[in-house]
């Protein structure tokens, strides 16, 4: 039988995932290099990146519990011109993710997709194994 203590501590950590921010990465998986930036909908934005093959993308721009959406877009062009883009909004400790193409999508030819990366963040793999989407 679970003790009032217990059951408090099990409360506690329960909320822990609403409380954290999110994050979204992007790694890249394809042979060449490709461009990314962050945008908050409140006007934020984060310079663009280089992203080698291999490496991986992190937007310093965190999806908080205010229903002010982040979003990574990355492209072929250091203009981040028809970018493959990742939204995601939290409100109320519910997580809304979308994954968009905006005029156009550069990564339709290679395999895409999209996963849970630890509590609170989202990966999305360009030019790797997985379901598209």
């Amino acid at each position: 039988m679970l003790r009032l203590r217990d059951f408090a501590t099990l409360s506690l950590l329960s909320l822990v995932p609403q409380a954290l921010a999110t994050f979204l990465k992007v790694q890249n998986n394809c042979a060449f290099e490709i461009y990314c930036a962050g945008a908050k909908n409140d006007g934020r934005f984060t310079n663009v990146q280089n992203v080698l093959p291999g490496a991986l993308y992190k937007s310093e721009l965190a999806g908080d519990n205010d229903n002010i959406g982040t979003v990574a877009k990355c492209a072929l062009n250091p203009h981040i011109q028809h970018p493959f883009q990742m939204e995601v909004a939290v409100r109320n400790g519910n997580t809304f993710l979308d994954l968009s193409a905006v005029d156009g999508d550069p990564f339709l030819p290679y395999d895409r997709y999209a996963e849970v990366d630890g509590v609170s963040d989202y990966l999305a793999s360009l030019c790797g194994h997985g379901v598209s989407w």
